[in-house]
């Protein structure tokens, strides 16, 4: 039975203009192996140590030069992954469409609900392709919500997902694959950042690297006022129906017999 392994990382934050991206990466265990060593082959040719966009965009002033290391990298992304999946959240959207009683009974955040978007995504691609596999999601863990996200993620089914760091503290070995999942974080927050400024005014003026990662099986999605205003009808509905079922099973307990 192969074991699918999904790499997520997030760029932006809740306070942050325009929003919070959370993007990610998924392929088999197996083929992670082959992924890590050209990447770090790709690492060795730029002479880098590491991939972290926060880092590599003002260590390289020459954009030309920039694009095409970048490109090297989304290579091995085309080449070595099955999908890319990244869920957008409008931070204004998402407090103006959201009730404040439907973020406090459903604990929704915008890191959350990327979160369960990406993973949502990621179980339907490995229930229709990949049937008899087993899953394992793992996020970078430098995020406060973190823990909001496990719980979650454990109410919804998902029986194996880990936090890691993107360096381990004890042997400083770097995590590849969050490597890459970075990358895709910053390009999605960047390319919705460039679209609500209008920086750009079309597909064709987003940067080279976005646009090869889009065409490469990337289900990318935003949660606009429009798909927010849809989930609070939806979240209404839900916590009707919990709320009913709760009462539901009190009144079956108060009248069941011994």
């Amino acid at each position: 039975m192969a074991m699918l392994v999904a790499y997520f990382d997030e760029s932006g934050t809740k306070e942050a203009f325009p929003g919070l991206a959370v993007s990610g990466l998924v392929s088999s265990a197996d083929d992670w192996i082959g992924f890590s060593r050209e990447w770090g082959e790709v690492l060795k040719k730029h002479k880098l140590s590491y991939l972290h966009m926060k880092e590599f965009r003002p260590k390289f002033g020459n954009v030309a030069l920039k694009t095409r290391i970048l490109m090297d990298f989304v290579r091995v992304i085309e080449g070595n992954t099955y999908r890319n999946f990244s869920s957008v959240i409008i931070n204004a959207e998402f407090g103006n469409a959201l009730s404040t009683g439907n973020r406090q009974f459903w604990k929704m955040n915008p890191y959350t609900l990327a979160g369960r978007t990406v993973a949502g995504n990621v179980r339907e691609f490995m229930q229709r392709d990949f049937p008899n596999s087993n899953l394992k999601l793992v996020y970078e863990s430098g995020v406060s919500e973190a823990g909001g996200l496990k719980d979650r993620l454990a109410e919804d089914g998902f029986l194996s997902v880990a936090f890691e760091p993107k360096v381990d503290c004890c042997t400083g070995e770097r995590l590849i694959p969050l490597q890459a999942a970075d990358l895709m974080a910053w390009e999605s927050f960047n390319a919705i950042r460039e679209m609500e400024t209008r920086a750009v005014s079309s597909y064709e003026g987003l940067r080279e690297p976005f646009r090869a990662l889009f065409r490469h099986q990337w289900k990318w999605g935003v949660y606009d006022r429009k798909s927010l205003e849809d989930l609070q009808g939806s979240l209404d509905f839900n916590k009707r129906m919990h709320t009913l079922l709760k009462q539901y099973s009190c009144l079956r307990g108060k009248h069941s017999h011994p």
